[in-house]
């Protein structure tokens, strides 16, 4: 993904606007074998390998965000903290969806009745709600063209 996202970027220099990340289940999933270790690989690949290699193609006239992943439970001991920094120290907008995907919303958000942490079309709709939401409180517009 990140290799086809810079290529498409290079090849379209201009044309892209924004530039997301969302860690998901898939990011993750190991953090249940060694948390610490899967944190530290997170955080690291994100530092010195996705973000750069996205804000070289990418270049400053994109504006950059990123999420904090919504599952909370033992994964949450310091991987919200850990996010927080490596995306703020890089210029990105953060968007927290803790706050609008919880235990008590994550059904409505997410395939969770599958056992599928992944976003439904719902959960999607309303993620890119808080992007916009978090794009825009920072003075960051498109016209209403996406």
């Amino acid at each position: 993904q990140l290799k086809s996202s810079t290529d498409f970027m290079k090849s379209h220099r201009g044309l892209t606007k924004f530039i997301t990340i969302t860690i998901g289940a898939n990011d993750i999933h190991r953090c249940n074998t060694s948390y610490t270790e899967c944190l530290n690989h997170l955080i690291n690949n994100l530092n010195n390998i996705i973000i750069p290699k996205l804000k070289d193609a990418g270049g400053e006239d994109i504006q950059y965000a990123a999420s904090l992943y919504y599952f909370h439970g033992h994964l949450d001991n310091g991987l919200s903290d850990g996010l927080t920094d490596v995306y703020s120290k890089n210029g990105f907008k953060v968007v927290d969806l803790r706050t609008i995907i919880t235990s008590d919303t994550k059904c409505n958000y997410t395939y969770c009745n599958y056992h599928n942490p992944h976003p439904n079309k719902v959960g999607q709709f309303v993620i890119g709600e808080h992007f916009h939401e978090k794009l825009t409180e920072f003075g960051i517009t498109n016209d209403g063209k996406f």
